[in-house]
């Protein structure tokens, strides 16, 4: 089976999970997308250039993906090979990735009315590469409303009392051990509910029994800094209930996981155990918001905020309104 073979099956089978999901409503309620886009002018002056940083694999596979579906859906093609270069930090050349997106200037309008969801991703892309500067002076601005309108809407991001989750660790432990048979799902579950809910991808890759990137004792496992959003490293005591299931495997989840695949397979383990729509971003919006609205002093928020890998600010931007239960 060939890569392109691969990637059509894994995009079937996506396509079918999210079939299934369409009859579950998500325990978070958001409001929807409010963009304003009103008196939108392109800048006089391209953005001052991002530092340089190589890309993560996860991101780059994030960019290529996201890009291919929407210039399929707008030219019912394939990437070239240039542009799968140069988002991948290769040679390419500049003339074709030019033609082959000539018509994001033409098709604008229609970009806008119909795949604004795709313009910041765009503008992450192209920003990268040579010969775009006009379109990113223009899209940089619906980019930084839609940014706001994104922030609006996490703001007012709510949740009914009864759909908050226990993070008490004889809930969790019994959680797991009625409704969780597989050892790998167990961890998985473990990980993200009785330490301060991390985001699910620091453990995609994560080797444990050998070195691959993070170190391991014992009693503790090593994030590198180059595997954080914040790059930050962080050492993490392990509970004892998660290290006596630990597997040999070399991948503290069992498996190396790709990102889309542990997403679907994060949302099957907490549909088992509380038959409800809920992501791993769900869940570590609420531990945020259980923390947040805990009574615990600065300092003690200042340090749940390290561990889960953002700071106060974040935490308290991620917060949910929680609707108490009507009597």
């Amino acid at each position: 089976m060939d890569a392109e073979e691969k990637r059509r099956k894994k995009t079937e089978y996506q396509r079918i999970w999210r079939a299934r999901q369409k009859g579950i409503e998500p325990v978070i309620s958001k409001p929807v997308l409010d963009v304003n886009l009103d008196d939108i002018t392109p800048l006089k002056y391209k953005p001052k250039r991002a530092k340089t940083v190589p890309l993560k694999d996860n991101t780059i596979n994030t960019y290529i993906s996201k890009l291919r579906a929407f210039h399929r859906r707008m030219t019912n093609q394939d990437l070239s090979d240039d542009i799968i270069n140069a988002i991948n930090g290769a040679e390419y050349d500049k003339t074709v990735i030019q033609k082959e997106f000539n018509y994001l200037y033409e098709k604008m309008p229609y970009i806008i009315e119909n795949e604004l969801k795709a313009v910041p991703n765009l503008c992450k892309i192209f920003t990268k590469i040579t010969g775009f500067v006009k379109l990113i002076k223009f899209l940089t601005p619906i980019k930084r409303s839609i940014e706001i309108a994104e922030g609006v809407k996490r703001n007012n991001s709510t949740i009914k009392e009864e759909d908050m989750i226990s993070f008490d660790k004889q809930d969790i432990l019994k959680n797991a051990n009625e409704f969780l048979t597989d050892d790998y799902e167990k961890i998985m579950y473990l990980l993200m509910t009785l330490i301060p809910t991390r985001r699910l991808d620091d453990y995609r890759t994560m080797t444990y029994g050998e070195n691959k990137g993070n170190y391991f004792d014992d009693e503790f496992m090593y994030i590198k800094d180059t595997n954080t959003k914040n790059k930050k490293s962080i050492t993490i005591k392990i509970p004892t209930e998660i290290i006596d299931i630990l597997p040999n495997t070399g991948f503290i989840l069992g498996y190396e996981y790709t990102q889309p695949a542990l997403t679907v397979k994060f949302s099957s383990i907490m549909n088992k155990i509380y038959k409800k729509k809920i992501g791993a971003t769900d869940l570590r919006r609420m531990y945020l918001t259980m923390i947040n609205n805990s009574g615990m002093s600065y300092l003690e928020k200042k340090d749940i905020a390290d561990a889960v890998g953002n700071s106060i600010v974040e935490g308290i931007k991620y917060s949910l309104k929680v609707q108490e239960q009507q009597v």
